[in-house]
């Protein structure tokens, strides 16, 4: 439940929400398939069946879903050691493939309130997913990759911020996440921006339940990666306490407030 209520632009104050974890089931069996729940944001980790994004990093799980692992570099190709996805009618980039998991990217030229997801391993369909779609479905990356924990946050000097060595109240930031949606200028699928580009839906970010002004977002958008987006902010400066501190960002269609960041 968030705290502060002067945050009322893109949702409800008076709302809460409820987290629950549940057990994955181990998948085994022949062929090519995948779980109808393992459609889920790259970053996150978020819940099978939540909305994914135009442009977002999202992790596919399934068995069967390729020979043997491989990594691709980018601009990321539409085939990765002969395997490949559709999502919507569209080929998506892939970064990697595995027997149990995909790395992709939603292409974003993606439409409507719904999308087919498949995976095609050397000619050998998989059973077809259907995932909602939204403007926007932001996913904080993190330093252990969980999920959770720490976001992925750097200093100016590119070293992370951690408990080691946590940002200062007031300081400018930059965060790693995905899910932000369409940009101020397209971008081909599979590549990275080459100068700043923003993106098109408004935001929010908060720290402990304090709003970062809009003065201090100083910038949201696509880092060089393709996929892989960028909130540059400034660390409110009238924070009341120290140390590990919650992480939200919202948007018209969602609230992400798995992570944290450390603050002195």
């Amino acid at each position: 439940m968030l705290a502060s209520s002067n945050v009322n632009t893109l949702f409800d104050p008076t709302g809460c929400e409820i987290g629950l974890l549940l057990a994955t089931p181990v998948l085994q069996g022949s062929g090519v398939f995948l779980n109808p729940l393992g459609v889920v944001n790259a970053a996150s980790g978020a819940p099978g069946l939540d909305a994914i994004s135009p442009g977002e990093f999202i992790a596919l799980y399934g068995t069967g879903l390729a020979a043997s692992t491989q990594t691709a570099l980018p601009p990321y190709p539409t085939s990765v050691n002969g395997v490949s996805v559709t999502i919507g009618g569209i080929s998506a980039p892939g970064r990697l493939v595995s027997a149990g998991q995909i790395n992709c990217l939603l292409p974003c030229g993606v439409s409507g309130s719904s999308v087919a997801v498949a995976v095609n391993n050397k000619g050998t369909f998989s059973n077809t997913v259907s995932i909602p779609l939204a403007a926007t479905a932001p996913g904080i990356f993190t330093l252990d990759s969980t999920g959770t924990n720490s976001a992925a946050v750097l200093h100016l000097d590119g070293s992370l911020v951690n408990a080691a060595s946590p940002a200062k109240k007031g300081e400018i930031v930059a965060m790693y996440l995905t899910g932000l949606g369409a940009l101020s200028t397209a971008v081909p699928d599979g590549q990275g921006a080459t100068a700043a580009n923003a993106v098109k839906a408004p935001l929010q970010l908060l720290v402990n339940g304090t709003l970062v002004a809009a003065a201090g977002l100083l910038y949201a958008g696509l880092s060089s990666l393709a996929g892989l987006y960028q909130i540059n902010f400034r660390v409110p400066v009238n924070l009341t306490v120290s140390g590990t501190l919650p992480v939200a960002v919202l948007t018209a269609e969602a609230f992400h407030d798995q992570v944290s960041l450390a603050v002195q």
